[in-house]
């Protein structure tokens, strides 16, 4: 645990300055035509470029599975099941470190952010919810909560050459904003096979990192 409110205390310091698609079809919105995108299914992304405004943000796995995909067609060609699934299948250490990785993802995606849209977001971590108890973040007054809901995750894999997106994750779901404390949408957006960076040789580093590339596509999409 210290390792991962060290992680927090560096966060707070930044933010104070198949039948797949059957099984979570409401995610697998086919509007967005472009891949390696983010669209926008309905609401505005300008909400983003609200000065003096919170919001929470969260990653929902619950609906997701995690596969591989084809990468020039997007088919899946393997699904391991649920997070949970992949985990096991994985060893007792992915298991264990689930919900720090989890965190480190939901901390980073903020970082990168806050960095590109006017907005601050705060992590909320269900799986950790001491984060929720941390004076930085309980104290401050939210209007939105942003949860970024997973149907189809494709882990990546390393790639020695090439792009920097040629092993990174892709990720198929919908990011969804709430008004604070209530279901009543504002708006989605579509994330439409997104990529992440191929960033180190295991998943678990490809994913905490995933957030820069969201970042810079909800920033391109609020201008």
């Amino acid at each position: 645990m210290k390792k991962i409110f060290s992680m927090i205390a560096v966060f707070a310091a930044i933010a104070v300055s198949h039948n797949v698609s059957a099984q979570n079809s409401d995610l697998m919105y086919e509007g967005t035509k472009e891949l390696d995108a983010v669209g926008v299914i309905s609401g505005s992304p300008s909400i983003f470029n609200e000065k003096g405004i919170a919001c929470s943000l969260t990653y929902d796995f619950s609906q997701a599975h995690i596969v591989n995909f084809d990468r020039d067609n997007k088919t899946v060609i393997k699904d391991f099941g649920s997070i949970d699934d992949y985990n096991a299948s994985h060893g007792e250490d992915f298991v264990r470190d689930w919900p720090e990785c989890l965190m480190q993802l939901v901390v980073n995606t903020c970082v990168q952010m806050n960095k590109k849209l006017k907005v601050e977001f705060y992590p909320e971590v269900p799986e950790i919810p001491e984060i929720s108890d941390i004076p930085e973040f309980a104290n401050v007054e939210k209007k939105y909560d942003v949860v970024i809901k997973l149907a189809l995750f494709d882990m990546g894999h390393f790639v020695a050459v090439g792009s920097v997106k040629a092993g990174g994750n892709i990720a198929k779901g919908i990011m969804y904003v709430y008004e604070h404390g209530t279901q009543n949408v504002v708006a989605a957006f579509d994330l439409n096979y997104l990529r992440g960076n191929n960033v180190g040789y295991g998943d678990r580093d490809r994913l905490r990192q995933y957030g820069k590339n969201l970042a810079k596509a909800m920033a391109a999409l609020a201008k």
